[in-house]
Formats: structure tokens, C-alpha cells, sequence
């Protein structure tokens, strides 16, 4: 197997494990039952590294999640949480596969839209620049990641025991910058977390 083809496969392996978890934090309501299907062969298909079929699959899964999202109620609750796994997952998909600039599009995609209906201070906000700020991390746009995850602890902060994992990739972010005398203060941080029995909230 080729190495790029390998990269495509293991991608759609990540994939498959991360549809999942959107999938099974949904109940199975049937129009939920439609998009969680379409999420599973999405991300089966990249497992299997047929790219243009995970691609179609994954903006069709993305847009019953749409329609979802303009329901009434619980139902759009929902279809909100669906829209912005389908985002995550296609964005993955995209930087996996060379199409960072796509990749980038959603994550900003799903900011925005979370800010929208929870406000600046949400922790669904906090998680989406988290998501942006990885991938930025991933890219090495070292700058730019580094407010999404001061960003994101400060609403973290606001939940005890909620920001392990984004001061975990923030001490990870600035190892890569250089600067080891302040990245080891926030391990220690993590590790006095930690050992106060705090878990990550994901």
C-alpha cells in the first residue's frame, strides 16, 4: 500500500470512531436514524479510502443535518448537534486529504454558527475553537491557534474540570513554539488537575 493511500485510510479509521461518537450522543429518533446511517457509510467509505464516495457521502449526511437544524424544538436541537459533527467529520476529512482550505471553511463554519445561538461564552463555542485551534496546531499556524485556545480555556474555566484536555494542547502548542519555561507551568497545571481527580470534559 502506498503511503498516501495509507494516510487516507488511516484518516477514515479516526473518522470512523469520531462519527460514531456524534452519532451516539443523538438519540434514535428516525430522521436522526437517516443522518447517523449516512454519517457511518461517510466515514466507512474514507476507512476504506474510496475519497470521492466519503466526500459525496459526507455532504449528504451534512445536509439532511441542515434541514434538521430548521426544525422546531428538541428536533432542531438535535439537528444542531448532527450539523456540527457532519462539519468536524468532513473537516477532518478535508485536512486528511489535502484540502486544508476546506477543512479551515467548516471549523470556521461551526464557530460561528455555535456562537450564534449560545453566545461568545458557550461551552459549545469553547469546544469549536478548540477544534479550530488543533487544526491550526496540526498545520503549524502556530499564531493563529494560540488565542482560539486561550479562547477556549477562559470558557472552559467557567465548568471545574472542563479544561484538561484544552490546557493539554495549549501546553502541546507552545512546546512548538518554543517556549518550554511556560509550557511546563501549564503541564504542571494539568498534572495538579489531574491529580484532584478533574477529568476533561469533551
Amino acid at each position: 500500500m502506498s503511503p498516501s493511500r495509507l494516510r487516507v485510510v488511516l484518516a477514515g479509521i479516526a473518522l470512523l470512531f469520531a462519527a460514531n461518537a456524534w452519532a451516539q450522543s443523538l438519540p434514535p429518533l428516525p430522521p436522526l436514524k437517516e443522518w447517523q446511517a449516512k454519517m457511518r457509510e461517510a466515514s466507512e467509505s474514507a476507512r476504506s479510502g474510496d475519497a470521492a464516495r466519503a466526500e459525496r457521502t459526507y455532504m449528504e449526511a451534512m445536509g439532511m443535518a441542515e434541514r434538521l437544524s430548521n426544525e422546531k424544538a428538541q428536533l432542531q436541537s438535535y439537528g444542531r448537534v448532527a450539523l456540527i459533527g457532519s462539519r468536524n467529520a468532513l473537516a477532518k476529512f478535508y485536512a486528511a486529504n489535502g484540502k486544508p482550505a476546506d477543512a479551515e471553511e467548516l471549523y470556521k463554519r461551526n464557530l460561528s454558527f455555535v456562537e450564534g445561538y449560545q453566545g461568545p461564552l458557550g461551552q459549545g463555542v469553547g469546544t469549536s475553537a478548540l477544534y479550530l485551534g488543533n487544526f491550526y496546531l496540526e498545520q503549524g499556524r502556530h499564531a493563529e491557534a494560540e488565542p482560539l485556545y486561550l479562547r477556549a480555556i477562559k470558557i472552559r474555566e467557567q465548568t471545574p474540570g472542563a479544561g484538561v484536555d484544552v490546557l493539554r494542547k495549549y501546553a502541546e502548542l507552545l512546546r512548538a513554539m518554543g517556549k518550554i519555561p511556560e509550557a511546563e507551568a501549564y503541564e504542571k497545571k494539568i498534572a495538579d488537575l489531574e491529580a484532584s481527580g478533574a477529568r476533561p470534559k469533551r
